[in-house]
């Protein structure tokens, strides 16, 4: 399974010339039948929107709501899908129109411009929300993938949806858990025949990415770090699963492979901090910060404020440490 690395996607995020070549691309494949791959690999669908604000947070307060996470997840994930050489959009770029269920499958059919005029069908739907509870301790994340695809013509169908759902969520938890370090909970893949699952003829996915009723998970989505770990999660596991479903129909033109990304130059490392209870101090210990490259646990650590323990995380042994220290000193 390839999971892109987070340097790599945060890299891309910076360049808006990617974006710009996709949108010129659907914009004149509207005219001659769509991109040569004749469809998009992506459309991602930030729930709710317009009048409808979805959950509201832990304070009860309207902003942030649902909508407004979702909306934060959906850019993050366009980003990272598109920097990654997807053809991915949001049926959603504006928060003017509320889309019901039945559109939004609509456009991830093709049989509808989303708000930016772009009508194309999908290889993939995922579609973004934040869950809720009266229960202030429920909290987790999890994936739904519909059992009934109604304009299938295998009663099967539905395999795909599952096998989708499966390897995607191991990807996004991998991230969700350092997303939501002390409150981390995998509630895993569900069966459920939400209309805009079972309607998209292309495998579709709603994820849960949290309970914004659960004040610890609340207080981590709000931010755009944690908002783009849980992006960074799900561009992992599409691109694994559709680098998958790629060599399975063997059509190597419509996706990137894993090697072509891994052979591109490394960016700078993004760095970021971590601040929580640990040991009666802080997490990272104060001076020590966290390179989150998608790789998991055990994590790249390095010290900013003394230029010898610069690299020295993952146990360097402390003999290592004292010799550079030697050597500094002269």
């Amino acid at each position: 399974m390839f999971s892109p690395n987070s340097m790599l996607l945060n890299l891309l995020r910076q360049s808006s010339i990617t974006k710009l070549i996709m949108i010129a691309v659907c914009f004149i494949g509207s005219f001659i039948g769509g991109p040569a791959y004749g469809q998009l690999d992506v459309w991602i669908d930030p729930g709710h929107g317009g009048n409808d604000p979805g959950a509201l947070g832990i304070d009860g307060a309207s902003l942030p709501n649902e909508k407004e996470l979702n909306i934060g997840v959906a850019y993050y994930l366009e980003n990272d899908l598109t920097g990654l050489g997807y053809f991915a959009y949001r049926t959603q770029n504006y928060d003017t129109t509320y889309y019901q269920p039945s559109q939004r499958r609509e456009i991830a059919n093709g049989e509808r411009p989303n708000d930016q005029g772009i009508q194309l069908p999908c290889r993939l739907l995922v579609s973004i929300h934040m869950n809720s509870s009266t229960n202030s301790a429920a909290m987790g994340t999890e994936t739904y993938y519909t059992t009934i695809k109604y304009d299938a013509k295998k009663k099967n169908a539905y395999l795909a949806d599952k096998s989708a759902a499966e390897e995607i969520h191991a990807d996004l938890m991998t991230y969700a858990n350092v997303a939501f370090l002390f409150c981390s909970s995998d509630r895993g893949i569900k069966p459920a025949n939400f209309a805009i699952l079972r309607r998209t003829r292309a495998p579709a996915l709603l994820f849960e990415v949290c309970f914004i009723s659960n004040g610890c998970q609340f207080n981590n989505i709000i931010t755009s770090g944690d908002q783009a770990l849980i992006a960074d999660g799900i561009a992992a596991g599409v691109s694994g699963y559709l680098g998958e479903s790629l060599q399975k129909s063997k059509q190597p033109s419509q996706v990137i492979s894993s090697t072509q990304v891994l052979s591109k130059p490394t960016p700078k490392i993004r760095v970021e901090s971590l601040q929580e209870d640990f040991e009666g101090t802080t997490f990272p210990p104060t001076g020590w910060e966290i390179q989150t490259e998608g790789l998991g646990i055990p994590y790249e650590w390095h010290r900013t404020t003394d230029s010898i323990y610069v690299n020295s995380g993952r146990g360097q042994l402390l003999s290592e440490v004292n010799h550079q220290m030697k050597s500094t000193n002269g």
